[in-house]
Parts: structure tokens; sequence; C-alpha cells
């Protein structure tokens, strides 16, 4: 029953209604027919069919209510391994067949904002699942699809009311808080309508799915505040640590995480939440942010050839944009306004680079780098810039490339050690470090930073940023703009920020290419 034209006007149904609506909505399937026919064979086995189920929510979905209808269920399933033993494979090859005849209206907008919807999800159980490792948490498959169904009404949404859910889409594309705006546009708390619709399906009571996977608003305040940002984790009170250090706060919280990410990676409630995961992990916050970071760009790599690009994992690599000003959604699957409806403005975000990062589509090393310095001047106006990257397992840091800095001596010649000096030795120990100097700071750092980076300062700032390779920090990237660009600003150090990761991820696997071709000849 997709409504794709409800009058713009809020609360277009009311709570029950809305519980109503859900409750019809049969989602496409994500499987392929190769993987259908793997399910659908008369030799299907238990574990064909659970790998299936577990790459396609939408299947899933109509798999685990089956299962929590079993009296010695009574709707409390553990996992998705459970829901298909107590059914078995042949009920689940004929729900499948029923489900094959059943033809889905066709909803370009629909489909592409729900597949935003999914794959923040996507996002949020692989967070879970790398925590659940480092935890050594046991019942991994329960906290895994735990995390999966915190977002199954916003997978339904644009099915049920496809203008509501681009009105949503585009607000928070905008700048604006997620939660406010779904209950201007939907009447109700949309989390809360998500557990309702968990228990009408036969998935839980919604009290009990609220109380064990959310923490309440005080709580999470207090949590923020112990974030792991020095040498030694905080200390956290034993009235708190009882429900934030439960494994079932972790799916509330990757869940929350993913959702914030759609506004950037530097907004402050996300600082504030990757603060109480750290808490809850007993981790850096520095650790929970490239994970995360990482995480996002696997689910990018990760699609099928020939697909489009994922939409939140590829909205993830850009800044976000300022608040308050319209954008068009990240996915380009259906037809939007013409561009020229939009001003004309400087991006900051360094797309190409970006982009080909995300592809893994360099040949080797030294195009790399050269396509690396022609971001840093062309996407990001850093028209000067150097590379200092660690000698072995040395405290040397050598400098193969340098552009638009005065370079007295061969450039094989220049090089410090870090750990001789306080500020590139703190950015040595960080491996997602990084140091913003303003115009006005330009004399106290003048007066702390070694030779020869202190030549290279002008008066306009730098900044410095660490780069990480397979989670250790393997050196340094110095930029700032030539006298004919912009100073640096907040927006442009955000976008450096996000472009030094990508560059780190795509350096590690540039060397460990080369370290395979040295092997094999």
């Amino acid at each position: 029953m997709t409504r794709s034209t409800a009058p713009a006007r809020h609360h277009s149904l009311s709570p029950d209604q809305w519980r109503a609506a859900l409750a019809e909505v049969r989602l496409p399937l994500q499987s392929s027919g190769p993987q259908l026919s793997r399910v659908l064979a008369s030799d299907a086995g238990l574990g064909d069919v659970l790998s299936v189920l577990e790459a396609d929510p939408a299947l899933a979905l109509e798999v685990l209510p089956l299962a929590a209808q079993a009296p010695r269920v009574d709707g409390r399933l553990r996992s998705l391994q459970q829901a298909v033993n107590l059914i078995g494979v042949s009920r689940i090859q004929a729900l499948l067949q029923a489900r094959l005849r059943r033809k889905m209206p066709a909803n370009a907008l629909a489909e592409s904002l729900s597949a935003q919807a999914l794959e923040t999800s996507r996002l949020a159980t692989q967070l879970v699942t790398v925590w659940a490792w480092q935890r050594h948490a046991g019942d991994l498959d329960h906290l895994v699809w735990a995390t999966w169904l915190m977002g199954v009404t916003r997978w339904k949404l644009p099915w049920v009311d496809t203008d509501a859910a681009q009105r949503i889409a585009s607000r928070v594309a905008g700048g604006e808080r997620r939660t406010q705006v779904e209950r201007e546009v939907l009447g109700c708390d949309l989390e809360m309508l998500n557990a309702w619709h968990l228990q009408d399906i036969g998935l839980g009571q919604a009290s009990e799915l609220r109380q064990a996977y959310m923490l309440p608003p005080s709580q999470l305040a207090r949590a923020a505040r112990l974030g792991w940002t020095g040498d030694f984790p905080p200390e956290v009170p034993p009235i708190l640590a009882r429900d934030l250090h439960r494994p079932t706060t972790g799916c509330g919280l990757a869940y929350g995480l993913a959702l914030e990410t759609e506004h950037g990676w530097y907004g402050q409630r996300l600082q504030r939440l990757m603060s109480v995961i750290s808490a809850h992990l007993a981790r850096p916050v520095s650790q929970v942010r490239h994970q995360a970071m990482d995480r996002a760009l696997t689910i990018a790599r990760g699609q099928r050839p020939g697909s489009p690009p994922p939409p939140v994992a590829e909205r993830l690599l850009w800044p976000a944009k300022p608040p308050g000003r319209p954008v068009p959604l990240a996915s380009s699957r259906v037809p939007t306004e013409s561009p020229s409806a939009r001003p004309a403005e400087r991006e900051a975000s360094p797309s190409g680079f970006l982009d080909r990062c995300a592809r893994s589509d360099f040949t080797d090393l030294a195009s790399f780098l050269r396509s690396a310095q022609h971001s840093l001047h062309e996407e990001l106006e850093c028209g000067r810039h150097a590379l200092l990257l660690r000698q072995g397992n040395t405290e040397d840091l050598a400098c193969p490339i340098v552009r638009g800095l005065d370079v007295a001596e061969p450039l094989p010649s220049v090089r410090l050690t870090w750990s001789a000096n306080p500020i590139t030795a703190r950015l040595m120990q960080h491996p997602s470090g990084s140091l913003w100097v303003r115009a006005g700071q330009m004399q106290a750092a003048r007066a702390r930073l070694p030779s020869p980076l202190v030549h290279w300062c002008s008066d306009s700032g730098f900044a410095m940023f660490t780069v990480n390779v397979n989670g250790r920090a393997a050196g340094l990237w110095w930029v700032a703009p030539d006298p004919t660009q912009p100073a640096l600003d907040e927006a442009r150090v955000q976008s450096l920020r996000r472009w030094v990761h990508a560059f780190g991820l795509e350096f590690t696997a540039q060397m460990r290419r080369r370290q395979r071709s040295t092997v094999s000849t």
C-alpha cells in the first residue's frame, strides 16, 4: 500500500494506522537469482538456507515471525540460527516460493530510500560484530539480529508513505536531527513505533525491547563524560556500569552511531555517542572512530560488481552539509530536480580521490601517490603539502613527497626524529591523530615545531594528520594552502581528516600488494 502521493502535511497517519500499515508491508528481496535457486534446490541444507537469510534481511524478516510462533519459543527468539532450526528447510522453501509469486509494485524512490535504511543497519551490525569479538561475547548471533531488527520500521516506511520518508531523508541530509524530524513528520516516536511493530509481528514485548537495548537519556549523558581519551580508561560508577556494559546495550549504541553518521563524522552528537561507546567497550575513543570508518569503507568496497554504490556507505565518505540548507538525497537512482535549481557553491569534498580509494582502482603505488598530490592541490586546495613516512621500526621520518615548499637540501636527506619533539611525538602516538594550527596560533607553533617543519610555516596556518597503516602510525601529512588559496576552515579540515583516513586504507592495500609481488618474484 504505497502512498506515493500523500499530501505534504504532518502526521499523515495516526500511530495505530502506522502499525497496521507496517504489518502489511513485504520488502523486496535482496537475494539474486542464483542465491534463491540454492535455497530452493532439493538438496539444500540448513547451512545453505542460513547463509542466504543472513545476507537478505528482508527474507529473514518473513522467517523470524514464523519461528516466533512456536509454542516453546513464545516470541523470545535468540537468533536467526534458532529460527531456521525450528522451521526447517522445507517450510522455508514453501515460504520463499509463495513470496516469489507475490509481485512488488514498482516504486524506484521507495526502493532507494529503503536501501539507504538497510545500509545504515548493515553498518550497525558490522560494528556489533567487531565489538562482540573484542569483548568475547558468546551470543553473537543474537546481538547481530537484535541490531538488524532495530531498523525494520525505517526499512518499511518508504513503502508505506514514500513522500513522508523522502521529506524525512531530505531534512536529515540538510542537517536536522533525525528523531525530531521523524516526530514532526510521522506524529510519533519512530523508535517506539519500531518496538510496537516488532511486538505486532510476534518478536517480543515492546517495553522489554527498549529496556534491553536502549540506554535512557540520563545514562547516555553520564556515560558521554567517560570517554577514554587519556592514558587510562576512566572509572565507571557501578550503578551506571550495570546497564552500560551489557552486551545488548552495544546494539542500540551501534545503530545510533550508524544513524548519526548520516550527518558526517565530526558532528557534536556523534562525538558524544562515540564517547559513550568508548565507555561501553573500555576502549579509546580514537579506536572507536577508526573502527566505524573502517567498517563504512568496507561496506562501500563490498558492493556487487555493476551495482550502484551503497547509498549510506557512499555518503559516509563525504563531509556533512552545513545545517539549514536542503541538499539532494545521496542516492542518484531516481530522477531529481534540475541541477540548475541549486545555487552554485564550492565543494570541499575530495570526491574523485575518495571515490577511487573506495573502489581501490589504483594500479600501483606511484599512480596512487600522484593522485593523492593532485587531490590535495586541486580538490582540497592545499597546494603546500608534504608526506613524512616512518623508516622501518626507527623513530625517523623521511620525506618522499613535497609540493609547494622551500626545501634547500636534496629530498632524500629531509628527515626528522619524531620522538624528539612533543608535537610530532604526540601525533605519532595516535594512529588517527590530527593537529590544526590557525593563523593566530602560528607564533606559538613556530617556537615548538622541529626543523624542517618550522621553515614550511606561513602566517595562514597549517594542519598535520597521522597516516594510519594497518592500525599503526606510519607517518604524517603536513598540509597548508598556498598564498592564492583560501585559509583552512572547519569544513576543509574535516574533509582532510576523511581524506587522510581513506589515504591510509589505500596506502595499506598498496603496500600489501607490493609485498605479495615481491614474495611471488
